[in-house]
């Protein structure tokens, strides 16, 4: 997972659970540039992640990585929030 922070992409690595509560998501972007992911756009929380882009790259969804029923699970979930 990476995201945007002054102005500069960094790469982070999350455990499964909650990597943010109470925010608020802006938008949700199909980011398919040579990697199958997808981006949210925050705002209205606590913490580093308000007004930030977390990107959720496929290749590193699931214990062994590219979870493809994870990974759709998750984009759905974005869409609905």
């Amino acid at each position: 997972m990476s995201y945007h922070c002054d102005g500069v992409f960094r790469n982070v690595l999350a455990a499964p659970g909650y990597i943010a509560q109470d925010i608020e998501i802006v938008s949700v972007a199909n980011m398919d540039v040579n990697v199958t992911s997808f981006t949210l756009k925050t705002a209205n929380a606590t913490g580093i992640w308000s007004g930030e882009s977390i990107t959720f790259p496929l290749s590193i969804t699931g214990d062994a990585g590219n979870n493809e029923s994870i990974h759709q699970h998750a984009y759905s979930r974005a869409l609905m929030a």
